[in-house]
């Protein structure tokens, strides 16, 4: 096969422009052409002189770029036909690292994909000097977009690397780190000291450094978490890492203070940086003596003037941190994710002596300056409460924003956020800390301010085990929960949301063990009204969540339930007719099997309007799906079971 030439240049360009028209007929046949081209010698090196070539049409670039990716994810590896060869290989990285000056930033990230790409197979026996290259062209960078451009394709390179999983190329990545690790936290404070100097300035423009500090705070992160083995396994903590915490804890207050965007969007970034290293090296922390300063600085975050769930992932950073901390295992002496050795005892006893150190000191830290106590109380008071985007995506549909409330992961939410920070708050220190909660709980209930109130129910929910003995919750229940959870004050027509009956219908079910046979039958039958088509999805969904954990709770009773099983079949029925969610089919159907394996024999009477039902659901518009299709037979199988 006849190898591409310069002289094929311009009828590639030709063919490239081609692939991007909007005729479909030459587009088509401009793509044959491509897909039988790039099988030939040369191929590669010709769509790089494209590249480079001043004045090309950016649309060609672009098209060129991606076949480029497309050719080096699919062959450079391989020795299969339309392989490349070793010359070919050799003069492209020669080549490669001469695309930096690309103006371009989608086309520079293009062509930092492609040099990761290929550094992945290359180094270090293909391409051994891709790092000095690269350090070499950072030092005699003579303008910031040089700079910048450079250390994009070392951010892209080292996140290529990091990924790999081989024991070699792990070993292979610790060199790498030992070589930049020095060089890059150097340029990486200097670059920190001119930014704050930039952005203190109030009249001050956009700042160009900020680009280059946020690739060279990435490559630092990386070369931190990856570079170096983990002290949670090792117990011994690695010089450069303790070197480093304290410049990215100075950064994070200083940036901190600052009201730009440049500032903010950095200060969001240290917070992850500093997340990810405590995950992996957490006693790092703890000699360079940047833990408890850190602590402090997220805890007067959170309670400082200000501050809401509106701050979004500002708020939610310093919460991970701290929830992070309180429940690291290797601060708690866990040994499980030690390495050990046939020293494995000695390993042991010394990571215990490391944790009972920073326990003692963390119990110092926050028995000081009432920090436990302020922090709850800013989490219920702001964090936990719904928000106003929250009430409107619950006025345009309530059935989605239940399962999106119920549904997310927890750190990807500020509300979940927040409730499982104070359940860590409480873990150890119930004494101390439930006598705040029932005082929050108290004092929303005087208080007019329903969202407030909605927020304290929801922390009475959460810390249910915590809060056991400190709170007479039969009594609340029947004083103030059932009739609200009736929701008295809801207009038939079109109910508005309604913060305080969906969290009087959901608080229920996390206090179970605290009820009795006659406070059961009660909460029966406020939870079955709540089902009724008047309400909305949002409400008749937390009736039905705590229905469920009614029928799954270990004090079930069949003659307690019976009155209500007729109801309860008719409701979750009219339920999954009116249901637009798939997520709400399932969980009535589990609602309906919880149940049927509750009352074996006794769902017998009921069994007719249970097999009216199911044709309905099966012929649906959710039939198509094979999770609902699953359901539905499982509660056929159950109901001929029961007939015997």
């Amino acid at each position: 096969m006849a190898s591409l030439t310069p002289a094929d240049i311009p009828a590639l360009h030709h063919v490239l422009m081609a692939a991007i028209t909007q005729d479909p007929t030459t587009q088509k046949a401009a793509e044959a052409e491509l897909l039988s081209v790039s099988a030939r010698p040369g191929f590669c090196s010709c769509l790089v002189e494209i590249l480079s070539t001043p004045g090309t049409d950016s649309s060609c670039r672009w098209m060129a770029v991606l076949q480029l990716k497309n050719i080096v994810l699919r062959h450079w590896r391989s020795i299969l036909p339309g392989a490349l060869s070793a010359d070919e290989k050799a003069h492209l990285r020669s080549r490669m690292l001469g695309l930096l000056a690309l103006e371009d930033p989608k086309l520079a990230v293009q062509v930092a994909v492609v040099i990761s790409k290929i550094a992945r197979v290359d180094y270090p026996k293909a391409w051994p000097d891709l790092f000095q290259t690269l350090l070499a062209l950072l030092s005699e960078a003579t303008s910031r977009h040089t700079e910048q451009r450079t250390l994009l394709v070392l951010h892209h390179v080292l996140k290529e690397l990091a990924s790999k999983r081989l024991q070699s190329d792990q070993r292979a990545f610790e060199a790498v780190a030992a070589l930049l690790i020095g060089p890059l936290a150097s340029r990486w404070s200097a670059d920190t000291a001119a930014l704050l100097a930039l952005l203190s300035n109030p009249g001050g423009g956009p700042a160009p450094i900020y680009g280059s500090w946020l690739l060279g705070l990435k490559c630092l992160r990386r070369l931190l978490a990856y570079g170096f083995p983990s002290d949670a396994r090792t117990l011994t903590c690695s010089s450069e890492v303790v070197a480093a915490l304290p410049a990215l804890l100075s950064a994070l207050r200083a940036l901190g203070l600052l009201q730009r965007d440049e500032a903010q969007e950095g200060t969001l970034k240290l917070l992850k940086a500093l997340l990810h290293l405590q995950e992996l090296h957490p006693w790092s922390f703890w000699p360079s003596c940047v833990l408890l300063p850190l602590l402090e600085w997220c805890v007067d975050w959170l309670a400082g003037p200000g501050r809401g769930a509106a701050a979004g992932a500002a708020a939610r950073l310093p919460m991970l941190l701290l929830h992070q901390t309180l429940r690291c295992p290797s601060y708690r002496g866990a040994s499980a994710a030690l390495t050990l050795n046939l020293s494995a005892r000695r390993q042991v006893e010394q990571q215990s002596s490391m944790a009972a150190e920073v326990r003692a000191g963390l119990e110092e830290f926050w028995g000081a300056e009432d920090r436990r106590p302020r922090l709850l109380r800013s989490l219920v008071l702001r964090y936990i409460p719904l928000t106003s985007e929250d009430l409107e995506e619950w006025a345009v549909g309530p059935e989605a924003f239940h399962h999106a409330l119920m549904n997310v992961a927890w750190e990807e939410s500020v509300r979940g956020c927040a409730e499982n920070l104070a359940l860590a708050l409480f873990e150890g220190h119930r004494k101390e800390l439930a006598p705040v909660a029932v005082g929050l709980l108290h004092a929303a209930c005087a208080s007019p301010n329903v969202l407030e109130r909605e927020a304290a129910y929801r922390l009475v929910a959460v810390a249910a085990e915590e809060l056991h003995g400190a709170l007479d919750f039969p009594a609340w229940l029947h004083s103030t929960l059932l009739p609200e959870a009736h929701g008295a004050n809801l207009a038939a027509a079109r109910p508005s949301p309604n913060p305080l009956r969906r969290a009087a219908l959901l608080l229920p079910g996390h206090w179970l063990g605290e009820l009795k046979s006659e406070d059961r039958m009660a909460l029966h039958t406020t939870m079955l009204c709540a089902l009724g088509r008047e309400c909305d999805m949002a409400v008749r969904l937390a009736a039905l969540v705590t229905l469920r954990a009614l029928v799954d709770d270990w004090s079930f009773e069949h003659a307690e339930y019976t009155p209500f099983v007729a109801s309860s079949f008719e409701a979750v029925g009219a339920m999954l007719q009116d249901a637009t969610e798939l997520d709400t089919q399932l969980q009535a159907f589990d609602y309906l099997n919880t149940l049927i394996g509750r009352l074996r024999e006794g769902v017998v009477p009921h069994a007719p309007g249970l097999m009216r039902l199911l044709p309905a659901v099966w012929s649906g518009p959710g039939a198509a799906s094979p999770l609902l299709c699953m359901q539905a037979l499982g509660t056929l199988s159950r109901v001929l079971c029961a007939l015997g």
